[in-house]
């Protein structure tokens, strides 16, 4: 009886776990990483489709590795994804923009812009590197070049995002508008 205790116990304190434990890092790549500024700005100035300009600022950017793995995978393997994150904020407007720039499952790079309950992403993005998806776009009279173009989830509204400014555009779903005086 004392063997199977011990038998047991043995089991029990090193059957258990993983002996083989591994970490996958999916990191952003150079130009992700560099695609949202690191430092704070304030008294950025746009202008509206109604000629008026209206003031906004942005947050230092955040950087953090995020867990993938769901609460009840019991695997071995730990899934960390890279992502940073800002802010545009439009404090006489009342609105506030969260640019997130991330890696997800099968290191597959995502940009997505948040506006309270709505969020704007690039359709059917399917990349490990974000720089395949700039394209040149046009809109109200307006070039944008090297830009990502974010829709709407389910709305006409858009975001220009550009890798070297930021939020460079907003489209509204009325068909207003805020531009980024350059």
């Amino acid at each position: 009886m004392k063997i199977l205790v011990g038998i047991l116990c043995f089991t029990i304190i090193y059957g258990c776990g993983c002996s083989d434990d591994e970490t996958i890092n999916y990191n952003l790549n150079e130009f992700e990483s560099s695609a949202m500024s690191t430092i704070a700005q304030d008294n950025i100035q746009f202008i509206n489709d109604e000629q008026e300009i209206q003031t906004a600022k942005v947050t230092v950017k955040i950087t953090e590795n995020q867990s993938l793995n769901s609460s009840d995978d019991d695997s071995c393997i730990v899934v960390l994804a890279e992502s940073q994150e800002n802010e545009l904020i439009f404090e006489d407007l009342g609105r506030t923009f969260t640019t997130i720039i991330e890696k997800r499952d099968e290191n597959k790079s995502h940009i997505i812009v948040a506006d309270g309950p709505g969020f704007y992403g690039i359709d059917s993005l399917n990349t490990e590197n974000l720089e395949e998806a700039l394209a040149d776009f046009s809109s109200d009279g307006y070039e944008f070049n090297n830009v990502f173009v974010l829709n709407s989830g389910s709305h006409s509204g858009f975001i220009i995002y550009s890798p070297l400014i930021g939020i460079q555009f907003i489209k509204n779903d009325d068909g207003s508008y805020l531009k980024r005086m350059e």
